[in-house]
Parts: structure tokens; sequence; C-alpha cells
């Protein structure tokens, strides 16, 4: 009796509320050639290449530079943020993930808003938000 309750109320695959694939699809939906896309917190960026393309996840010599030949930078500041888009010319999409505690006052997304002057942004689940940024 025991066990065939634990066969009817045991989840295999429990749902972590994280929505990452959630998150690179709109990434990648948004993400044109001549597109920045940051990453905060920094160590977002492992769980982030995990769902974007799981051969930049695999490859841990070269993850960081895969990673920034196609545009994407982790930062964990907002002067790592202003250095980044210091000579870029196009748009950005910044991917926050829960950055309560790393960046409390949002400084890396108000550097970001001095550059562009448009900025919409899609809140996914409860801790990610992706911000994209035009002129």
């Amino acid at each position: 009796l025991f066990i065939l309750c634990l066969i009817f109320t045991v989840q295999l695959n429990p749902d972590n509320n994280r929505r990452l694939k959630e998150v690179t699809d709109l990434v990648k939906h948004f993400k044109k050639e001549n597109t920045i896309v940051l990453i905060a917190p920094e160590y977002a960026d492992l769980s982030f290449a995990y769902h974007y393309d799981i051969h930049y996840f695999r490859d841990y010599k070269n993850f960081r530079k895969l990673l920034a030949d196609e545009k994407i930078f982790p930062v964990n500041s907002a002067d790592m943020a202003k250095n980044i888009l210091e000579n870029h010319i196009g748009d950005c999409i910044y991917f926050q993930a829960d950055t309560q505690f790393s960046d409390s006052d949002n400084l890396i997304l108000k550097s970001i808003s001095e550059k562009y002057s448009k900025h919409t942004e899609q809140k996914v689940f409860e801790i990610y938000t992706i911000h994209y940024f035009s002129n």
C-alpha cells in the first residue's frame, strides 16, 4: 500500500520554477546581428548558456569566448556594462536574473538606460526580466 502511494505521488521531474528556456527563446527572438546581450549577475551565464546553446556550455575551456563571439557578456557592475557598451552601435538586451543582492540599486539597468531612448521589458516568471533597449 505504501509503495502504491509513492508511485502515484512522486514527481520524478519536479518543476523548480526556473523558466530559462523561455528566457533564452525571448533573447533569440529579440537578438539581431548587431545586438549585445548583457547578463547579470555574472554567474547566471552558465545556466543561460546551457539553454541558449548547449555546445557553449559543454566547451568549458572556451565558454566565455564563445559567448563573447556571440556578443553575450556577463556583467557584475554598472562599470562593466558601460565599458562593454561604450563603443557599441546597436541594440542591447539585458537579462536580469534576480539581481536584488548583486545589484540592489539597479545601477546596471540605469547605466544601460542612459544610452538608449527606447526600453521595453518582459518578465519571465518571478525572478527573470528581459530588457530590450534600442534608439
